[in-house]
């Protein structure tokens, strides 16, 4: 090191410039750290004010939801039985395979109708109970068809103002009623409560029997099939059905050798009605196994459970082994059976009978998972004409589904499907009720606003009945 006039020099180099550099990022990191601990407070205190805005039995806080207030159009007059799942106007983008253009086919949202479904030109009020169930207003169901085309089977016929409904039908010339007696002598469950529930098809060997393997599918080990209508009794019905007795044999000797097949057997026949009982054991479903078999069962890579928009499946869906009270013998009797735990929940992973009785939360997790599988379902539109009900009721949808479902096009599909005059009891927290309120006047619905039964800020209770309406869009579609 030179010195100059006895002092030394000072040179900065390359030893000083290190701690110099290490005390800036110190000095960073400490910036940093600090900073994560105040950004992770801060987010602290902002989850903790969340959580108790939430939890909060006084919602006054939160401000109710506003919208805009808005008149929605009529639809066209051809929209009257609009349904938008199964609209016939849509079927020219789907395929004939296996009539798949028949099956719910649910428009995307950008096609979604944004108007009010109008009632037929005439519409009157229901005529009102029991007489309902004999007769109703020419004017709401408009057809003459319907009309031509069943007045040979004495299911309706029109006169004046009406349709009437003296029962029968081609099958059923004594009624529905002894119709009926004669299923509960034929199936004795029928009558000590072993039967609950049912389904009626009007499927056969079509398609390779497809339908059939899906009635299969659903249908319990040892429950009944009940076919009443062609090629039953063909020996004495043909004549009436525009065939021959020769094509009438083999369809009943191909449904019978299809049924065989899929482990049917048939339980009864007496007159008009066969009954045909699916197998209650699996021992029958060994044969499916043979290369030549038709139908044959079903991989076991395939989800037996899956319904929805799932493709039909040409094979025979064998019932798992491991659940044996689903059988008919063995299922309870009503109203036993309102309070017996289905023996398909020890199906399910990490269900019990103990665990679901008594642990709801399971079943809470259950459908919160059922959700993510089926996202859409619950906003889809119904597959049900229009102005089917007289009453719906909504518990907490929009709290619950708010986050998937527009609240308006709910609003709109409830519109669809009820009748003039009916109500609509809608049970939602005051955040929503404003805004169902205003939509509602948009669809011409009149509501008041009532307190639950425990009287508390946060839900409210809106009684809304719809108007009755007559179009006066006349223009097509």
């Amino acid at each position: 090191m030179k010195y100059k006039d006895g002092k030394p020099v000072s040179h900065p180099d390359k030893n000083s410039r290190v701690p110099m550099a290490m005390m800036f990022v110190v000095l960073c990191g400490l910036s940093f750290y600090l900073g994560g601990i105040f950004c992770s407070e801060k987010d602290k205190i902002e989850t903790t004010d969340v959580a108790e805005v939430v939890s909060s039995p006084r919602e006054s806080s939160v401000a109710p939801l506003q919208i805009k207030s808005a008149a929605f159009p009529e639809c066209s007059s051809d929209y009257q039985d609009y349904t938008p799942c199964t609209d016939p106007r849509r079927w020219k983008r789907y395929g004939n395979h296996r009539l798949t253009f028949m099956e719910r086919h649910c428009p995307p949202v950008f096609e979604r109708k944004e108007c009010l479904v109008p009632p037929p030109d005439g519409y009157k009020p229901p005529i009102t109970w029991p007489k309902s169930r004999d007769q109703c207003w020419y004017r709401n169901v408009p057809y003459d068809w319907i009309d031509k085309q069943k007045s040979n089977q004495h299911w309706l016929r029109k006169e004046g103002e009406k349709f009437l409904f003296p029962g029968g039908g081609t099958m059923f010339p004594r009624g529905v009623g002894a119709y009926v007696d004669l299923m509960q002598d034929l199936i004795p469950e029928m009558k000590d409560g072993t039967i609950r529930s049912a389904i009626d098809t009007g499927c056969g060997v079509k398609f390779g029997g497809i339908y059939l393997l899906e009635v299969h599918r659903i249908l319990r080990p040892g429950g009944f099939w009940v076919l009443s209508g062609p090629p039953v009794n063909y020996e004495n019905r043909w004549r009436g059905w525009n065939t021959t007795v020769e094509e009438q044999k083999s369809d009943y000797e191909k449904l019978q050798e299809l049924l065989t097949s899929m482990c049917f057997k048939l339980y009864d026949k007496k007159d008009d009605i066969a009954v045909w009982q699916k197998a209650s054991d699996n021992s029958c479903y060994s044969k499916l196994t043979y290369p030549d078999a038709y139908p044959p069962k079903c991989d076991d890579s395939l989800e037996p459970d899956s319904a929805w928009y799932t493709p039909l499946r040409p094979c025979v869906v064998v019932p798992s082994p491991r659940i044996k009270k689903s059988v008919m013998e063995s299922i309870p009797k009503w109203p036993e059976r309102l309070h017996a735990t289905p023996e398909r929940i020890l199906d399910v992973h990490g269900g019990s009978a103990s665990a679901f009785k008594h642990d709801d939360s399971k079943w809470k997790i259950r459908a919160k998972h059922y959700k993510k599988l089926l996202p859409a379902l619950g906003c889809e539109a119904f597959s049900t004409y229009p102005r089917t009900y007289d009453l719906l009721h909504l518990d907490g949808l929009f709290t619950a589904e708010s986050h998937r479902c527009d609240m308006k096009y709910v609003l709109l599909e409830m519109d669809r499907i009820l009748r003039p005059a009916g109500y609509a009891i809608i049970r939602e927290s005051s955040y929503f009720a404003d805004a169902i309120s205003t939509i509602a006047r948009g669809m011409r619905w009149s509501c008041r606003r009532e307190d639950t039964e425990y009287g508390v800020e946060k839900e409210r209770i809106l009684i809304c009945q719809k108007k009755l309406w007559h179009s006066s869009n006349q223009s097509s579609r």
